[in-house]
């Protein structure tokens, strides 16, 4: 309703009156981000979510589709009180029939808390209490902070937002771990008597990072572990996961970043229990201030599992395929924090069973600016 909206905007002008009275100004950023895109499916394309545009996916055979996308609006406001005390909000707006990309948006939803939370620095650790981006992996729910313009196929097998507790603690220069408990890895609140979605214990899952190099060209590498609540009500047992993500400057010109990660959602009663790996890998060369190339490659085995109770395929993409993508682009700094990107996407489906081989073409531009 307009009066729900009304009062979010109200009280984000109370937020910013209020605090930027306070001893410590308000942090003020966020990014307005569009895009648009033209894909085309061939005439054995499967009915699944693989492809360039993830709104669109690769939808039903024999298909050319473009459209104009607002993928976010987002406003992120902060609040320090000294190195003790800290709040944050992430204010998203957007809609999913728009085109945009993160996943609580439905098709009427204009709105979308990314995070908000309050840390407490306590000795030489942080913790944060309310909804967060989880720690695992190389991409961001953010598009803008990407190197490509399209998602891999391991960034959905990868819980995106939790809401719960956060340990952030910095052992060294080089070395930080994170620990967080959350509610489950579809990030709802569980009323089911005896289980159902997400059960009644919390999911838990760590990181633990390597860090080296300047600050403004900082590279890492990280392992996380997942495991607890289950995604579909469909599944009471235990949903775990494994990943390993790299982001390295081997030059202030050229960025190397890969990921590998395994998945699995055990299931109750008959068919098998959901299973697929997944990675990456992309090179990012900067020609200069304004201009930069990037390529990238990615696979995904999405096998056994079920669809539903009764029926078999790929849980985590539609059917049970194997898919490689290709991907390459090129950015261009309009001005500070403004950049426009031109990529095209090539998925090569490989089905099993009798259903043939399938290609997606894409060719996607972005225009995002980041404040």
């Amino acid at each position: 309703m307009k009066w729900r909206y009304l009062i979010l905007a109200l009280f984000a002008v109370g937020f910013v009156s209020s605090t930027t009275q306070a001893e410590e100004g308000l942090e003020l950023g966020g990014n307005v981000t569009t895009f648009f895109g033209w894909q085309k499916n061939d005439s054995n394309a499967l009915g699944t979510t693989i492809g360039a545009i993830p709104e669109r996916g690769v939808g039903t055979a024999n298909r050319d589709t473009f459209n104009f996308y607002l993928d976010e609006v987002e406003l992120n406001l902060q609040k320090s009180w000294g190195d003790k005390v800290r709040i944050r909000a992430d204010l998203d707006f957007g809609s999913a029939a728009l085109g945009s990309n993160f996943s609580d948006f439905a098709a009427a939803t204009a709105f979308v808390l990314e995070q908000g939370y309050i840390g407490f620095n306590i000795l030489d650790a942080e913790i944060i209490v309310g909804r967060f981006n989880v720690p695992i992996g190389v991409y961001s729910v953010d598009r803008i902070n990407n190197v490509t313009i399209s998602y891999p196929t391991v960034f959905g097998l990868l819980p995106s937002n939790g809401t719960g507790v956060k340990l952030f603690w910095g052992i060294n220069d080089s070395f930080d771990m994170q620990l967080y408990v959350v509610n489950n890895i579809a990030d709802t609140v569980s009323t089911a008597a005896g289980g159902g979605l997400g059960g009644i214990i919390p999911s838990g899952g760590f990181r633990l990072g390597y860090n080296w190099g300047d600050e403004d060209h900082r590279s890492t590498v990280g392992l996380s572990g997942y495991a607890g609540g289950q995604l579909p009500a469909l599944m009471k047992h235990l949903t775990f996961m494994g990943d390993i993500d790299l982001s390295w400057y081997v030059t202030e010109q050229l960025l190397i970043q890969a990921e590998g990660a395994y998945r699995q959602d055990n299931k109750v009663g008959a068919g098998k229990n959901n299973k697929a790996y997944s990675g990456f890998l992309t090179l990012d060369y900067l020609i200069n201030d304004s201009w930069d190339v990037y390529g990238s490659y990615g696979y995904i085995h999405d096998w056994e599992g079920n669809l539903s109770a009764a029926g078999a395929g790929g849980f985590y993409t539609g059917a049970d395929q194997q898919v490689h993508s290709g991907t390459v682009g090129v950015g261009y700094n309009i001005t500070d924090g403004a950049k426009f990107r031109l990529e095209y996407r090539l998925d090569y489906q490989l089905p099993a069973g009798a259903a043939s081989n399938a290609l997606t073409h894409a060719a996607v531009g972005s225009f995002s600016y980041a404040f």
